[in-house]
């Protein structure tokens, strides 16, 4: 059973429109596993309807969630403008939207009609100053009002832009801490205190805690369920009347095996039995671990030889990177070439910094050039080297640009070879952002495993490439 949420049910409470793209909301009421709320940045128009679909983004209440709790979700679809924008939930469709909360960031107030993408007319059913709120023209805000109140007193809180701080450069932290809806009758459910963590093979571990928000009348088990790449302890807990509402905390870990891999998200799923038949089988959340590898360790660069010269890698047994790769099991595996961790250096050895300037540079091993077909996946190169300078830096690693070539559409910090006998500063980077990259490219599912992406690119969105970009190079500082 799902939630059919009221004008009001819920308020935003934060937004970025400097890239990347980020709001926050509080769930003023409970709102139900499986609940679907929609969210755009379409101006509605005073004769009714959206004046274009500028972008949809759905989100799914992944579990039970109480009144007070504040969501920060992930998202594509929805591109805001730093000019002045406006975000409006609602359930339902398109045609026929019920809506339930609205924040307009343009102008003194909601537009008598929608006649830009920057503008909107107050959406059907809402009333600034208890389900919408009007802040005048701003790229970026968050509520800074009252945690505490009951339903009505945080609505005209939370709505009301006195209560607001905004700034046009970005906040770092539109995420208020958890409100107190004192007239909410909690419903029985599981509360995760964290539902995104970051742990690697090298040791580093993190932890959440857990309790319920109601005293069941029979005791709660949870059971903790994770893949092959993480551990849990322990593994069960038990609730019951007495300490439903004291924290039990999880350590995880990642398993440290003997492949390189490629940072990747790994989940946490929770199952809940009980006698209570309130508890028994509700869904909980799930948590998300960002699991960073660190396998093998590269103690040697040597020959290097100047520009457009590849040196081996040479590892601690003294093995080289193709030797470790002729030895690995027949199979599929999990391993990246380019993403070896190691406690030393990770170098790019670039001699055209990817800058193509009509010479024949992509050749087959007979001599054919290389078709260069159109790769709608690589919008941006320097996105793509902003994400290897981070996951690096995750395992201890440097990037570095070796190249001579003037320019470079690489983002690694250039030094010469002698340099590279020297101490290199690590990226500094947003691991917060890192993690919502990494967690929307989990979520996007765009590994094409044929590797022939050119057939599918009516299944890939374009936009929610853009926007794994985007998160790559703010992550950076880019």
């Amino acid at each position: 059973m799902t939630t059919v949420l009221a004008a009001g049910d819920i308020a935003f409470t934060g937004f970025n429109s400097d890239n990347p793209d980020e709001f926050t909301f509080v769930a003023l009421t409970d709102i139900e596993a499986g609940t679907e709320i929609r969210f755009t940045d379409s101006g509605w128009l005073a004769a009714g309807g959206f004046r274009s679909t500028e972008g949809v983004f759905i989100w799914t209440a992944p579990a039970n969630i109480a009144a007070g709790t504040v969501i920060n979700p992930a998202f594509a679809g929805p591109s805001f403008s730093a000019s002045g924008d406006q975000i409006h939930a609602y359930q339902g469709n398109e045609t026929a939207p019920s809506f339930v909360a609205s924040v307009h960031f343009n102008g003194t107030g909601y537009e008598a009609d929608a006649t830009s993408s920057n503008t909107s007319a107050l959406p059907a059913g809402l009333t600034v100053g208890t389900s919408a709120v009007a802040i005048p023209e701003t790229d970026n805000g968050v509520y800074n009002g009252p945690l505490t109140g009951n339903k009505a007193e945080l609505q005209a809180a939370i709505n009301n832009a006195a209560n607001w701080v905004t700034d046009n450069s970005r906040i770092d932290d539109i995420e208020p801490a958890s409100f107190t809806v004192t007239d909410a009758t909690p419903s029985p459910s599981v509360i995760v205190n964290d539902l995104d963590l970051a742990t690697d093979e090298g040791g580093m571990a993190d932890t959440y805690e857990v309790t319920l928000s109601v005293a069941p009348t029979q005791p709660v088990t949870i059971t903790i369920a994770v893949g092959a790449d993480l551990d849990v302890a322990p593994a069960e807990l038990v609730f019951d009347a007495t300490n439903f509402d004291q924290p039990q905390q999880v350590a995880v870990t990642a398993v440290d095996d003997d492949l390189p891999e490629a940072a990747e998200i790994a989940e946490i799923q929770h199952s809940v039995t009980s006698d209570d038949p309130a508890y028994d089988g509700i869904l909980a959340p799930i948590v998300e671990v960002s699991v960073s590898a660190s396998d093998i360790e590269i103690v040697a660069i040597y020959e290097i030889q100047g520009a457009g010269h590849v040196s081996d890698f040479v590892l601690a047994g003294g093995q080289t990177v193709a030797e470790f790769y002729e030895t690995l099991p027949a199979g599929t595996s999990n391993v990246f070439g380019d993403l070896v961790s190691t406690s030393g250096i990770v170098t790019a050895v670039d001699s055209n910094g990817m800058v193509y300037t009509g010479r024949n540079t992509h050749f087959y091993g007979q001599g054919k050039p290389d078709p260069l077909r159109e790769d709608i996946t690589l919008l941006s190169l320097e996105a793509k080297s902003a994400r290897l300078m981070t996951i690096a830096a995750q395992q201890h690693c440097a990037c570095v640009n070796l190249s001579e070539e003037l320019e470079s559409r690489l983002l690694f910090p250039r030094v010469s070879h002698t340099a590279l006998s020297g101490d290199l500063p690590l990226t500094n980077y947003s691991a917060e952002l890192s993690r919502k990259a990494l967690s929307l490219e989990n979520e996007a599912g765009y590994l094409i495993q044929d590797g022939k992406y050119w057939e599918h690119y009516a299944s890939i969105n374009q936009d929610v490439l853009a926007e794994i970009d985007r998160l790559w190079l703010s992550a950076v500082g880019v």
